[in-house]
């Protein structure tokens, strides 16, 4: 992905890293098919955040409470 800019941890400060999951079906195991998802880590404290497409990923991680004032 051409440079994402990802705010730092807001718990400890440390580096955030985008991890994606693409679409997949499980054969080994009773699970349902994974439509696929993306989440950010800090690799600090391992604080993470999920979602659906690495855009709603980003948005979620880089939002802090205090965005709005």
């Amino acid at each position: 992905m051409p440079d994402i800019e990802l705010k730092p941890c807001p718990f400890c400060g440390g580096e955030a890293v985008i991890n994606e999951i693409p679409p997949h079906k499980h054969t080994f195991v009773n699970m349902p098919d994974c439509e696929g998802f993306t989440y950010i880590e800090c690799t600090g404290c391992g604080c993470t955040v999920a979602a659906d497409t690495t855009q709603q990923a980003i948005e979620s991680w880089n939002r802090r409470t205090n965005d709005d004032l």
